[in-house]
């Protein structure tokens, strides 16, 4: 999976196949910060529950091997709260540019 768009485009189907390819690893692999870490497919496919017993799971024998590591027992990351493309309220502020 590369994350780098090539110079040009050979053809229209070398445009197709690469987009293709990027936006299935970006929606599979790509873990968003707005969507608590978690990946969009892994939130639209309903599957964050899982994914966070798994991730807790992990962080629980890290934390049972070395404690000291650690100022607070780690805890994973819940459900985003929304997930959307500019849901964010604006303000008068933000409409001025």
């Amino acid at each position: 999976m590369t994350w780098i768009s090539p110079d040009g485009f050979q053809d229209l189907q070398h445009a197709r196949e690469h987009l293709a390819a990027f936006f299935t690893g970006y929606n599979t692999h790509h873990r968003h910060s707005g969507l608590n870490y978690y990946t969009p497919d892994t939130v639209h496919d309903g599957l964050v529950q899982q994914a966070s017993r798994q991730r807790q799971e992990t962080l629980d024998a890290c934390y049972a091997r070395n404690p000291h590591r650690y100022r607070n027992k780690p805890a994973a990351p819940g459900v985003p709260p929304v997930a959307g493309i500019n849901h964010k309220a604006t303000n008068p502020l933000s409409q001025t540019a």
